[in-house]
């Protein structure tokens, strides 16, 4: 019965938006449809209650729970407000686990599905990803409360239909039972010390990873520099940790060189001396054109920053810093992220798919 407004709301992906003025839980009901999860009954699975709506609105989804009235009844009624990754018809949907050593800001989900199809795929020895049951991969905020004290961090989860969990399950475990860079949600419940050791890898990572923009590169030229030989391919730059996609690589040839914070002023040195000429001879040697203008590293100066050149023009990672719950890149997540400061200390080990290892 808090329900109580006239907006244009849409549960059918086939029609527009209509005008609805819902005055009662009847009338919400004749609309839309409440899927049900009972719990169980040792009490720590509570049971959950969710709606799909398709809403068309310019607001980003950070700003429509900070709306005073909105974060009010969600407050009163124990409500959150979150992205679906499937249609409206795809409702019995599982979250199995989340990825570690994965940066849910700079990395595209886009990419990361394809780069897990290639992967369960290969370790699984299927012919083909068709035979992968269908998943999404979607950003999410893995918590645990131990001693009275909340551990969050910031990633992607894999999720499918309830009929295909128990396949992909097995199909995962494989995948990663050497690269233990993924942690099933159940041991949340089954081993805290597992599940605990994870958020806090996840948040290392996050912690001693900085992003340097670069811009004015094309796909065909970033092939060769990531696959030169030797100390001028990019992946073999000390300190560099993954090149990634950027939504704008298409238009301004924007890609995101990801890196150790210890090597962050060593890899820019080494980018602004030898990136333009680097390019350049691709170019020659490839037969290729120059993206637009020169190769560089993209600065973005920030309202908070002394100078253009100063440490925090650089994007960083999920740091404390970027959640502010403002940023559009970061609408999907659940609420506003509370982390202590980063720190450089030694990553803690996980045993994932039992205790945690002892540091």
């Amino acid at each position: 019965d808090a329900l109580v407004y006239t907006n244009k709301f849409s549960s059918d992906p086939y029609k527009g938006p209509q005008s609805l003025k819902i005055e009662s839980h009847l009338k919400y009901l004749e609309h839309f449809t409440i899927s049900h999860s009972p719990g169980d009954n040792s009490g720590k699975r509570s049971p959950i209650y969710e709606v799909y709506h398709r809403v068309v609105t310019s607001d980003s989804l950070s700003n429509i729970r900070n709306h005073p009235n909105i974060k009010a009844q969600l407050k009163e009624y124990n409500c959150r407000i979150v992205n679906h990754q499937w249609s409206e018809n795809d409702r019995d949907i599982k979250h199995l686990g989340f990825l570690l050593d994965v940066d849910p800001r700079n990395y595209r989900s886009t990419d990361l599905h394809e780069q897990l199809c290639n992967k369960l795929t290969k370790e699984n020895n299927l012919m083909t990803s068709d035979q992968l049951p269908a998943f999404r991969v979607g950003m999410t905020s893995p918590f645990l409360r131990k001693n009275g004290i909340t551990h969050r961090t910031r990633a992607y989860d894999i999720q499918c239909h309830q009929k295909d969990v128990q396949k992909m399950k097995k199909l995962i475990a494989h995948a990663f039972k050497k690269e233990k860079t993924f942690m099933f949600h159940k041991m949340r419940h089954e081993n805290e010390l597992a599940y605990l050791g994870a958020i806090q890898r996840q948040n290392y990572y996050l912690d001693t990873t900085m992003t340097i923009p670069v811009e004015n590169i094309s796909e065909d030229v970033m092939f060769y520099l990531k696959d030169a030989i030797g100390q001028d391919s990019l992946v073999n730059i000390d300190g560099v940790k993954d090149v990634l996609k950027h939504n704008r690589m298409t238009t301004t040839g924007r890609w995101n060189i990801q890196v150790d914070r210890q090597k962050f002023d060593s890899v820019c040195k080494f980018l602004r001396q030898k990136l333009e000429t680097l390019c350049a001879d691709i170019c020659h040697s490839n037969n290729l054109d120059q993206f637009g203008g020169s190769p560089h590293i993209a600065l973005r100066a920030r309202a908070d920053d002394a100078s253009q050149g100063s440490f925090n023009t650089y994007m960083s990672t999920c740091t404390v810093q970027e959640m502010t719950g403002i940023i559009p890149e970061l609408d999907r997540y659940d609420e506003p992220l509370q982390m202590p400061a980063p720190t450089l200390t030694t990553p803690p080990t996980t045993g994932y798919w039992g205790a945690a290892t002892p540091v």
